[in-house]
C-alpha cells in the first residue's frame, strides 16, 4: 500500500521509471557498448532535469557535506586532468565514466522525493539480482559455461551481487514478522538471500567471496545489540549453507580455493601482481598529474608480460589506476572520501540518539560501501556503471542518515530572486542539452560507422564513404573513425583498375592526411600505423622510392606500440617474405609467439605461417605444436583456410564480395 501510494505521485512514477531505467540499462554496457552508456547518462541526465526543474518554488536546498564536497573535487579534478591527456577526447569520455558515482549522488541528495524513492528501487534491484543469479545458474549447470550472467567478468558479477546481499541482509535484521500477509514476502526475501549468496560462491571469486565474508560479519557485529540474535544466525547459516552447495557444485570446490587464498594470497595472484608491477612502473613516469584518464590501456601493451592473459584495459586495482592516470590528487581525494564516511559512521554509531532501525540501516549501507571498496584493491569494480549506480545511492541515503542525526546546515539557493520561472527553465534545459548532445553525437557516428561497415561488406563503397564522412562530422575527435576512412580509401585504391590512376592518386593523399590526422587525435593507437604500412606497401609508385623502408618503419611503430598486435606482425612478416627476407620473417613472427592469445579465429593465420616458416626451416616439432593447436582451433572456431592468404581479415573495413569489381569510386 506504501508503494502504490507514492507511485501515484506525480513525478514520482517519472522519477523511479528514469532510474530503474538506467540501472538495467547500465547492466548491458561492458566498455564497448558506447550507445549503452549514452543512454544510461541520458536517463540520469532526466533524472536531474526533473529535480532542478521542480526546484524554482521552493529552492535548492545542498547539504553543507564534506562528502558531498569531496565528491565533486574529484569529479572537479578529472575534467582538469583532460588539459594534459595525450588523448583528450578519451579522457572526456572516462571522465563520465569515473564520475557516474558523485553524479548519482548529487541528483539523490537533491530529490526531494528520495526517501520514498528507495524502496521502489530496492524491489527493482533485489529481482534484478536474483534473475542475474539464476541466469549464472542455468549458465552454470545447463550451458556449461562460467556463471558471470551478462558480465564478462565473473569478479564484477559477484562483486553487484555482494551490494545487493548485504542491504537485503540489513532489511531482514530490520524488519519483523508481524503478519501473516507479511510472512511469504519474508520467506521470498530468505529465498532471494540464499540465491544470492550461492551465486556469488559459486562464481568462486576469491576477492568477492573474502569481501562478501567481511561485509557480512561487519553488519553482524556492529547491529547485534539493536537486531534479534536469531536473524543473524540465520543470516550466516544460510551463508554457510549456499557456500557449502556451491562447493560441491564447482569442480574444484570454492571452499578450497578461497581457504587457499587466506593461506597464501601472492602466490595464488602472480597474474594480478604483474599488471601491477607493470602499472606502478607508470605511475613512476607521471606520479602527480598522472598519464590521462583512459590511457593505461594505450600504455600498458608494452610493459605487458608475454603471458598476461587479460585484456589489458584495467589494472585489477582500481586505486592503483586512478593514482596511473588521474594522478596523486584523485588518489588522495578518494581515500579522504573513504575516511571521511567512516568517521561520520563512527560518529553515527556512537550516537545514543541514533534509533535501532536507522542503526541497522545504516550499517546496512556502510558494509555494503565497504564490500566494493575493499574488492576494488583486486578489481575495477569503478568501471561497472551499473555498480557505481548503486554505490552513489546507498551513499548518498547514508549521508542522508548521517545529516539527520548531525543537523547539518544547508546552502540555500533560491532562483526565483534572479530570475523569472520561464528564464530559469531554458537555462537549465540549455545547461542539460550540452551533456546530452554530447552523448548524443557519439551515438549518431556510431550508428554512421556500423552503416559504413555493412555497405563496405555489400560493396557499397561509395554509401561507405558517406556515412564515414558522417560520422567524422557528428564526433570529429574520435580517431577510429578517421583510420577506419582511411583504410577504406586504401582498399578501393587496391581495387580500382590500373588506369584510374588520377582516382588512385586522390585517395592514397586523402587516406594519407586521415592517417596523420587521425595521429595527431591519438598517437597511441596501433591501428594507425598498422593502416599507414600497408598504404605504403600497395603503392610503392606513389609512395616514392623509400616506401620499403617508410612501410618497415610504420610496421615496427605499431608493434612497438603493442608487442602483442599479431595482426601488424602477420602484415609486416608478409612484406618481408615478399622481399625474400624469410629469416627476418620469422623473426618477426617468433618474437610475437612468446605473448599469449586468446584461442579464436582471427590468430589462426598469424600461427599457419609461423608454422609454416618453422617447417621451412627445419623446426619440425615447433610446426607441429603450432598445427595441432590450429587444428583445434579451427574445430572450436569452424574455421576454414581461404584459398589464398588474406592478411585483410583484421581490417576495420572488411573487403568487398569478389563477384562485385569495382570499376569507380565517385570522388566527393
Amino acid at each position: 500500500m506504501y508503494i502504490k501510494q507514492n507511485l501515484l505521485r506525480a513525478p514520482f512514477l517519472p522519477i523511479c521509471t528514469l532510474v530503474g531505467s538506467a540501472i538495467v540499462v547500465s547492466l548491458f554496457y561492458r566498455g564497448l557498448e558506447i550507445t549503452l552508456f549514452a543512454l544510461t547518462m541520458a536517463l540520469l541526465l532526466s533524472w536531474l532535469l526533473i529535480t532542478i526543474w521542480r526546484s524554482f518554488d521552493h529552492g535548492i536546498a545542498i547539504p553543507k557535506n564534506p562528502i558531498l564536497i569531496l565528491l565533486t573535487g574529484f569529479s572537479a579534478w578529472l575534467i582538469v586532468t583532460v588539459f594534459w591527456s595525450p588523448v583528450p577526447y578519451l579522457s572526456v569520455f572516462n571522465v563520465w565514466w569515473l564520475s557516474v558515482m558523485p553524479l548519482v549522488f548529487w541528483i539523490y541528495t537533491l530529490t526531494r522525493e528520495r526517501q520514498q524513492l528507495l524502496p521502489v528501487l530496492g524491489i527493482i534491484v533485489l529481482f534484478m539480482g536474483c534473475s542475474l543469479a539464476i541466469y549464472a545458474l542455468i549458465q552454470n549447470f545447463v550451458l556449461e559455461q562460467q556463471p558471470r550472467s551478462v558480465f564478462l567478468n565473473i569478479n564484477l558479477h559477484a562483486a553487484l551481487l555482494n551490494i545487493i546481499i548485504i542491504p537485503l541482509a540489513a532489511y531482514l535484521l530490520r524488519s519483523s514478522p508481524a503478519a501473516k500477509a507479511i510472512y511469504w514476502g519474508r520467506i521470498a526475501l530468505w529465498t532471494g538471500l540464499f540465491v544470492l549468496i550461492y551465486a556469488v560462491a559459486l562464481s568462486n571469486s576469491r576477492g568477492a567471496g573474502l569481501s562478501l565474508l567481511l561485509g557480512l560479519v561487519l553488519l553482524s557485529i556492529i547491529v547485534r545489540k539493536a537486531a534479534p540474535g536469531k536473524i543473524i544466525i540465520g543470516i550466516f547459516t544460510i551463508a554457510i549453507m549456499a557456500s557449502i552447495a556451491a562447493a560441491f557444485s564447482w569442480q574444484y570446490g570454492a571452499g578450497s580455493r578461497l581457504l587457499s587464498y587466506v593461506a597464501t594470497p601472492l602466490s595464488t595472484d602472480t597474474g594480478r601482481l604483474v599488471i601491477w608491477d607493470a602499472g606502478w612502473k607508470l605511475v613512476q613516469s607521471a606520479p602527480i598529474l598522472g598519464n590521462g584518464l583512459g590511457m593505461f590501456a594505450l600504455l600498458y601493451p608494452p610493459l605487458r608480460a608475454p603471458m598476461d592473459q587479460t585484456t589489458g584495459y584495467f589494472v585489477h586495482n582500481d586505486y592503483l589506476q586512478i593514482w596511473i592516470e588521474a594522478g596523486l590528487p584523485a588518489l588522495l581525494l578518494i581515500f579522504l572520501i573513504l575516511l571521511i564516511t567512516l568517521w561520520k559512521f563512527i560518529v553515527f554509531i556512537k550516537n545514543n540518539e541514533v534509533n535501532p532501525g536507522d542503526r541497522i540501516e545504516a550499517t546496512g549501507w556502510f558494509a555494503a560501501l565497504a564490500t566494493v571498496a575493499i574488492h576494488n584493491v583486486v578489481t575495477f569494480n569503478s568501471y561497472v556503471v551499473t555498480t557505481m549506480i548503486l554505490s552513489g545511492l546507498m551513499l548518498g541515503r547514508l549521508s542522508q542518515l548521517f545529516d539527520r542525526y548531525d543537523g547539518v546546515r544547508y546552502w540555500l539557493l533560491k532562483p526565483g530572486r534572479y530570475l523569472s520561472k520561464p528564464v530559469y527553465r531554458v537555462i537549465i534545459v540549455i545547461l542539460l542539452l550540452f551533456p546530452l548532445t554530447y552523448f548524443g553525437s557519439i551515438i549518431l557516428a556510431i550508428t554512421e560507422t556500423d552503416r559504413a561497415h555493412a555497405f563496405a561488406k555489400q560493396g557499397r563503397l561509395d554509401k561507405a564513404d558517406k556515412s564515414l564522412h558522417r560520422a567524422a562530422r557528428f564526433y570529429p575527435y574520435a580517431d577510429n573513425i578517421l583510420i577506419t576512412h582511411a583504410d577504406l580509401y586504401r582498399h578501393v585504391i587496391t581495387v580500382l583498375p590500373r588506369a584510374a590512376k588520377k582516382e588512385k592518386e586522390v585517395l592514397y593523399r586523402r587516406a594519407l592526411k586521415l592517417l596523420i590526422h587521425a595521429e595527431g587525435l591519438n598517437p597511441l593507437r596501433p591501428l594507425n600505423y598498422l593502416v599507414r604500412a600497408q598504404l605504403f606497401q600497395q603503392n610503392p609508385a606513389l609512395t616514392g622510392r623509400g616506401w620499403q623502408t617508410m612501410a618497415a618503419q610504420s610496421y615496427r611503430h605499431a608493434l612497438a606500440l603493442n608487442p602483442r598486435y599479431f595482426h601488424a606482425r602477420l602484415a609486416y612478416a608478409s612484406m618481408l617474405l615478399k622481399n625474400g627476407q624469410r629469416r627476418a620473417a620469422r623473426e618477426i613472427l617468433e618474437q610475437g609467439m612468446q605473448y599469449w592469445y586468446a584461442d579464436t579465429r582471427h590468430v589462426i593465420p598469424y600461427l599457419l605461417m609461423t608454422a609454416k616458416l618453422r617447417r621451412e626451416m627445419g623446426d619440425k616439432a615447433g610446426a607441429k605444436q603450432l598445427l595441432d593447436r590450429i587444428r583445434l582451433l579451427a574445430k572450436t572456431t569452424a574455421w576454414r583456410r581461404a584459398p589464398q592468404s588474406n592478411t585483410d581479415k583484421r581490417l576495420t573495413i572488411p573487403g568487398k564480395p569478389a563477384n562485385k569489381p569495382v570499376t569507380r569510386f565517385q570522388l566527393r
